[in-house]
This record gives structure tokens, sequence and C-alpha cells, in this order.
């Protein structure tokens, strides 16, 4: 008895020296409200911060997402310099001291806005009927506006006056 005794490990902590195995769906649990669980549920992997209100922060200097053997980088993210995100273990997108470096083509279903609340330049796939481009406030009030609808495929606009059309039959008013 005094040796098994001797061989559990004591509630003010200590050193384990083998694995600990749990089964599927038992959770290791911290925190006094149970806040943090680890645990695996057969199929998927789960690491989560149960109190609703808190974050689950990663502090490391170098952090890195790869596929489950290893052989694949999602994600790089590294102290004081760039995160990558990678698509076939190759970066896509990158932040650099300057900004952000893009590799490949840009996807945007909808309205992509560059600029701050000025959108100084405006990229529209299609808003109500038209699908512009601007330079400055918006579609009608932009200091340069190229758009199209399908009653006038082709208008120009500066400082929100129409200075040409260009219409269906290619006319020029």
């Amino acid at each position: 008895v005094t040796t098994s005794i001797a061989a559990k490990l004591p509630l003010a902590g200590g050193t384990m020296t083998g694995n600990v195995l749990l089964g599927d769906n038992v959770k290791a649990i911290f925190g006094a409200g149970s806040d943090l669980q680890i645990y695996s549920d057969g199929t998927n992997s789960f690491i989560k911060e149960t109190a609703g209100a808190g974050s689950l922060i990663f502090n490391a200097d170098f952090f890195t997402v790869q596929n489950a053997a290893g052989t694949e980088t999602k994600l790089v993210a590294k102290d004081n310099a760039e995160v990558e995100l990678y698509y076939d273990n190759l970066v896509k997108l990158e932040t650099t001291s300057t900004g952000i470096d893009v590799t490949g083509d840009i996807d945007v279903s909808g309205v992509a806005q560059i600029g701050g609340s000025t959108d100084l330049l405006y990229l529209s796939g299609k808003t109500g009927t038209h699908a512009y481009v601007s330079l400055g406030a918006n579609n009608t009030a932009a200091d340069f506006f190229i758009g199209a609808d399908t009653a006038v495929p082709l208008i120009f606009r500066t400082s929100a006056a129409e200075r040409m059309r260009i219409d269906s039959s290619g006319g020029v008013g």
C-alpha cells in the first residue's frame, strides 16, 4: 500500500513521467470556471475557451499552423514580422512592414473599397443597376467616375457631373 501511495501524483503537483491518456469526449479542464477545455470527440480535436467573454490567446514568437501530417503549412505568424497565409504550401497573402502583398488573383464578390471613410478608390461588382469604379466619395459624388448599367453601358463623370456616356449601340453623348 505504501508503494502504491508513493507512486501517486500529489494534489500539490509533481512531475509526470508518462503519457496521460484520455478517451474520446473526456476533457482536460482548466480554470475555476472550467474556462479552458482540451479534448477530442473521436473525429475532431478541440481547444475551447468556454467563458464566452474571454479570448483564447497563443503566446509565441513564431507560430505555425500545419496540416495533421505536418507536410503543408497553412499559416505562419512571426514576432515583429510578417503574417503569412498559404494555399498548397505557397504564400498567397503576407503582411509586410509597408502593407500587404498578395500573390495571385484577388476575387471579390461584392464591393471592394480602398481608403477610409472617404473611399478614395471604390470598386463595385454591382450596386443596384450600376457597376463602377470611382475616385472620390461614391458613385454619385466622385471626382472621377466610370460606371455602367444595362441602359447606358458606359458613363464618365467628374465632380458629380456627367461628362460623357456611350450607349448600347456605341453612340457617344
